[in-house]
């Protein structure tokens, strides 16, 4: 029910040790561009932030011993810098008459605390988790950088479809229904889109909109009246969600989920090796929403429902021992239906959300040879919260 996954427990534990944001600012700026046609208007905003970040607790004797996390835990010791990240924002904004219009956003960063991109093992015998004992080429893009890449691409219309007010969105963007903020893994919009944990634990001060990663979709929103809403979504896209990669100081462990090569096996440096992750689909992820505003008892109603391939692997991966490798497993087909609710009391706003999910991803020791499955299960989910002001 409510409460928090492991990766969740795992990154708090680890920030509780690391003073991040030593030094943290952050810019903004912003400006109007002027059109030669007023209908037209046109805005770009630049935020750029910077963060310091300085281990002040020694390594763990009890982690270092482990062959499974010993590289993330020993990347860093006490007093030394574990992030040093510059991170660029920019975001554009058009539109005409705001009828129509078009959205590009894009983000760049660079961590100079990860310019040695060499990998240690602190248990004797045991390989890394790295070819070479060095970064993947997908841990230096997004941990080390300098990179970038586009977030928001779409373009949108307002119209009238009868006596319905319609927005519809074609593109890379994101939407998150519900009322949930947080304990996402049990929210109504569990796996609505996939979320970059890399930047989320590497850059205090990120704003939400840098930590969803849109990925194309077409969907649509209609006021059908005063107190109905209908909306939906058909998603032609997809991409997984971005763990902490292990080697580095956030990862949760050294040889799992994208970004390492390979599984340390025995203390003669015996590894499988990774093979390539069976992904979800594109064109597999779909939703439904209606929202209610019933007067008579002052509340909010939504009802929803959603198909999806999850972003998030199973976390034990699928191992073959006759091939000597192993690789992730994304969960393909997950049904959910949720009911959400909204209402003021007096000064407080409180919201809460009930979900069913058939067929979801249920915690594993393996994923199956045969049928490339892990445990599946139907559950029952409850999130509530409650704003004061």
């Amino acid at each position: 029910m409510n409460g928090m996954s492991k990766q969740d427990r795992w990154w708090l534990t680890r920030g509780a040790m690391t003073f991040l944001a030593l030094s943290g600012t952050g810019h903004a700026m912003g400006a109007t561009i002027e059109m030669a046609n007023p209908d037209m208007r046109l805005r770009w905003d630049n935020t750029v932030r910077y963060n310091l970040g300085m281990r002040t607790e020694g390594q763990d004797s009890r982690i270092m011993r482990s062959p499974t996390y010993d590289e993330s835990d020993g990347k860093f010791d006490k007093g030394d810098i574990v992030t040093n990240r510059l991170d660029l924002l920019s975001e554009i904004d058009f539109s005409y008459r705001r009828e129509w219009g078009a959205r590009l956003s894009a983000a760049a960063w660079y961590d100079h605390a990860y310019r040695d991109d060499q990998v240690h093992s602190a248990v004797p015998g045991y390989a890394t988790s790295y070819h070479d004992n060095r970064y993947s080429s997908q841990v230096k893009r997004y941990v080390h950088g300098p990179s970038g890449e586009i977030l928001d691409a779409f373009v949108w219309r307002n119209f009238r479809l009868g006596e319905s007010l319609v927005n519809l969105k074609v593109g890379r963007h994101t939407n998150y229904w519900g009322e949930g903020l947080l304990f996402g893994s049990h929210a109504i919009s569990y796996s609505q889109a996939p979320t970059d944990g890399v930047k989320a634990v590497t850059s205090p001060g990120i704003e939400t909109k840098e930590v969803f990663l849109p990925i194309g979709q077409v969907s649509a929103k209609a006021q059908v009246s005063e107190s109905l809403t209908l909306a939906g979504q058909y998603f032609y896209e997809w991409d997984y969600t971005r763990i902490p990669y292990g080697g580095t100081y956030f990862g949760a462990a050294d040889p799992f989920f994208e970004g390492p090569d390979r599984l340390p096996l025995a203390p003669n440096g015996a590894t499988f090796q990774r093979g390539s992750s069976r992904l979800g689909r594109d064109a597999a992820n779909f939703g439904l929403m209606a929202k209610y505003d019933a007067q008579a008892i002052e509340s909010t109603i939504g009802l929803y429902y959603r198909q999806f391939d999850d972003y998030q692997p199973w976390l034990a991966p699928q191992v073959n021992p006759l091939e000597g490798s192993y690789r992730l497993v994304y969960p393909r087909n997950v049904k959910l239906v949720g009911l959400s609710f909204s209402r003021m009391l007096d000064t407080v706003s409180v919201a809460g959300e009930l979900s069913y999910r058939k067929g979801g991803a249920l915690n594993a020791v393996g994923v199956d040879l045969q049928d490339h499955e892990g445990p599946r299960g139907d559950s029952i989910h409850a999130v509530a919260n409650a704003i004061y002001g």
